[in-house]
């Protein structure tokens, strides 16, 4: 690597000085002092990002992740907001126009269904072991009344069953 014309080495792995050792505790705390409050570029942005694409998080810190976010309840407003700003060409899944979601509004119908609905209604088990699946009670691209349609993630349209009863058991058949 060559800065300002002079031949430098590269300061990454074995040839950084810190290669294998700790920093002490008073010196992480002066490092994030001096970066508290600090904004990047968008540019300097983009290169961490691509500096970190393909790795992976370490089991460790996907458990302390885990345990920070499990409990945390957030408003159905910002459930929207999340749930569009992941719709369409912004999620990961996107395959160019062919959706196999149920469309914005889906999951709130569907935790909807879930306080409505208790049990299964095939076969009567209660959702505490396990959670209910929610199914459509009308096939996807129909609707009860043909001249009004109704909007496809209406709490109306969806029924719960337990998971013994969607192997089982038909959701056409329960009404």
């Amino acid at each position: 690597m060559q800065k300002r014309g002079v031949e430098t080495r590269e300061l990454a792995g074995e040839n950084h000085p810190q290669y294998g050792s700790e920093r002490d505790e008073a010196t992480r705390v002066k490092i994030s002092e001096t970066m508290a409050g600090r904004e990047f570029s968008a540019e300097t942005i983009e290169r961490f990002r691509e500096a970190k694409q393909g790795s992976e998080i370490p089991a460790e810190t996907r458990e302390k992740i885990s345990e920070s976010l499990s409990g945390l309840e957030r408003s159905d407003e910002i459930r929207e907001r999340m749930s569009a700003a992941r719709s369409g060409a912004q999620n990961p899944q996107w395959k160019g126009g062919v959706s196999d979601s149920y469309g914005v509004g889906w999951g709130k119908a569907r935790e909807c269904v879930r306080e409505r609905d208790v049990v299964c209604q095939h076969c009567g088990r209660e959702g505490n072991e396990r959670r209910l699946d929610v199914h459509h009670v009308f096939r996807f691209g129909c609707s009860s009344r043909p001249t009004r349609p109704r909007p496809r993630r209406h709490t109306n349209s969806g029924t719960s069953f337990s998971s013994v009863a969607r192997a089982t058991g038909k959701p056409s058949e329960v009404r």
